[in-house]
């Protein structure tokens, strides 16, 4: 907010002129006085007139506006009773402080007492009939429980009966399903051991075979030593007989011819050679022998594992034949298991449709103990509604304080007779508790400022109690409508009781800053003539006096902001102004200010 300024300014004298006339008698000379003033006033100027001036100051400038208002507690309470009766204690006074929900006053009502403990105690009489009811409910539940159970149990001996049919069929379906496969393996082995049979007899027949052509063999084998032994003896025959030739023709040529002992050596190497003949023969007898004997061995071999095939044919036939008796018997006892099965999946279905049929009996059951409970319930809702109703109005004996605060009143003392309140008309109150530990201000604000009027805007608070300590608030909230006799908005402050300093029901005047404008240029509101849209202030421009036209924002009565006409470097008329003229001459000195005390 500007400093506001009180003006001290001694205006200059004005020349005074001493006329002595002489009122009777001397019209002619006062005329001629009147002329030769006039005509003097003609030849000379008029003097500059000594003026004072100010510079706009540029600052904050606020609007304010101060109202009257009421202090009151941020809650007020005036305690009635709500129980007809004599009032047994009262147990505070005015000042004292009291907490919420503390006992202040019990007012003696015997009907009400009667009242509750008859409620009370048929409330709890249809409570236990209410938990009767309950408890047969459950029972019934937990047998409805128990039967479904009991389903759950025969559907799965059901599901577990048909598992084991089906299980039984398969078994049987798959011992059906090998019988043929174990005929033919049988069959099959059968005919293996026909094979085997035969391949034994075909190896016993080239075993004789072998054995025949052996004997052939061998004795062509003898033949060929024979004929060895034979070709042999020949050949040392003719070897010699060619000696001995040779021999005689060496000592007598003439003893042997020639040719002779030729034809004796010829004979003994065709004797020689037909001995290697021989031999050559007799080798491939062997041979033929070594051969034979190979292929006897190896008919002798087929002989044994044609009789060990025989004999692993002859047993697998056995097994094959006792496994398809196995089987045949493992059909037959599925058949009779499968029948087994269906009979008891059958006495499980029975047993499925007869739990069944219990549950419904029980669910039947169970609607009638819903039915009772909901019945025993709603009665006992009723008589609890009852005893709540009375222990309410029984709880009307006692007054209690509603909040944290003090008492400032007390209309009655104990042993009075106290009605109670209804909604048509009010008895006679207890006391007034107000919490006075905050506070609020009604404020009323005019009209014609609700638009600058907001939540959290700040407030200044004077009470009379303490004119020179002002108090800071906010509004907190306001009026939604304007009171059409006053016209004004009911405006609230909250603020702390500052230690109980303020109290409930002061008088205080409050001051809102309704607006601030920054850095505006301002004069006192002296300086400023004219009214409405003709403002003006006299400035002084080179020694002469200038009607200059101004805009005026806030005007506080003591500084008015100039929001259009001047500069920061204006000379402002303010002593003086009021006998200039536009184009004055003018003596312009700074006018003396001295700050206005707050």
């Amino acid at each position: 907010m500007p400093t506001q300024h009180r003006i001290y300014l001694t205006r200059p004298s004005r020349p005074r002129c001493c006329l002595f006339a002489v009122i009777a008698g001397v019209p002619l000379l006062a005329g001629c006085s009147r002329g030769l003033e006039t005509a003097a006033a003609a030849r000379t100027p008029p003097p500059a007139r000594s003026v004072g001036f100010v510079v706009p100051a540029q600052g904050d400038v606020a609007r304010t506006i101060t109202q009257p208002a009421t202090i009151q507690g941020i809650e007020e309470a005036t305690l009635y009773a709500r129980a007809a009766g004599y009032l047994k204690s009262l147990s505070v006074d005015k000042g004292d402080r009291v907490r919420a929900g503390q006992v202040l006053a019990v007012i003696e009502s015997p009907e009400l007492r009667h009242q509750e403990d008859q409620a009370r105690a048929e409330y709890a009489q249809s409570k236990a009939s209410a938990l009767g009811a309950v408890a047969s409910r459950v029972r019934a539940h937990e047998d409805v429980a128990q039967a479904a159970a009991g389903i759950e149990r025969a559907r799965a001996d059901a599901r577990q009966a048909e598992a084991v049919v089906a299980r039984t069929r398969a078994d049987q379906a798959r011992a059906e399903a090998q019988a043929p496969k174990l005929r033919a393996m049988e069959q099959e082995a059968e005919a293996g051991s026909l094979q085997a049979a035969q391949q034994l007899e075909q190896a016993k027949a080239d075993v004789e075979r072998w054995q025949q052509q052996l004997k052939e063999a061998q004795s062509s084998q003898r033949a060929m030593e024979a004929a060895v032994q034979k070709a042999q003896a020949d050949a040392r025959l003719q070897k010699l007989t060619f000696a001995r030739l040779k021999a005689v023709q060496e000592k007598d040529s003439g003893l042997i011819a020639g040719q002779q002992v030729d034809e004796a050596r010829a004979r003994s190497d065709a004797s020689q050679s037909e001995v290697e003949a021989a031999r050559g023969r007799l080798d491939a007898a062997k041979q033929q022998v070594g051969v034979v004997e190979q292929q006897l061995a190896s008919a002798r071999r087929g002989v044994a594992a044609a009789e060990q095939k025989l004999e692993a044919a002859k047993a697998h036939a056995r097994a094959a034949h006792e496994e398809l008796g196995i089987t045949r018997q493992e059909v037959a006892a599925a058949r009779e298991q499968v029948k087994v099965a269906q009979a008891q999946a059958e006495a499980a279905r029975k047993q499925v449709e007869v739990a069944q049929g219990q549950r419904r009996s029980l669910g039947a059951q169970v609607d009638v103990a819903n039915a009772q409970v909901s019945a025993a319930r709603e009665q006992a809702a009723g008589k609890r509604s009852a005893l709540g109703t009375a222990a309410s109005m029984a709880d009307y004996t006692q007054i209690v304080a509603p909040f944290d605060g003090i008492v400032t009143e007390r209309y009655v003392d104990p042993g009075a007779l106290v009605q109670n309140s209804s909604a048509g008309q009010a008895g006679r109150g207890i006391v007034k508790v107000v919490r006075d530990r905050s506070l609020r201000v009604l404020l009323p604000v005019p009209e014609v400022d609700l638009p600058r009027v907001r939540k959290g805007q700040p407030a200044s608070i004077v009470a009379d109690a303490y004119p020179k300590t002002p108090f800071s608030g906010r509004v907190t909230r306001f009026a939604g409508a304007v009171d059409p006799k006053s016209r004004t908005l009911l405006t609230e402050i909250d603020l702390p009781s500052e230690g109980g300093r303020l109290r409930p029901g002061m008088y205080a005047r409050v001051t809102l800053t309704l607006e601030t404008h920054r850095g505006a240029l301002s004069v006192p509101t002296e300086a400023v003539m004219g009214k409405d849209e003709d403002r003006f202030v006299y400035t002084v421009r080179e020694g002469k006096a200038r009607k200059t036209p101004v805009t005026v924002g806030v005007d506080d009565g003591k500084t008015a902001e100039i929001t259009s006409g001047l500069t920061s470097k204006s000379q402002v008329v303010l002593v003086g102004r009021d006998t200039l003229v536009d184009g004055a001459a003018v003596k312009a000195e700074p006018a003396k200010l001295e700050p206005a005390k707050r």
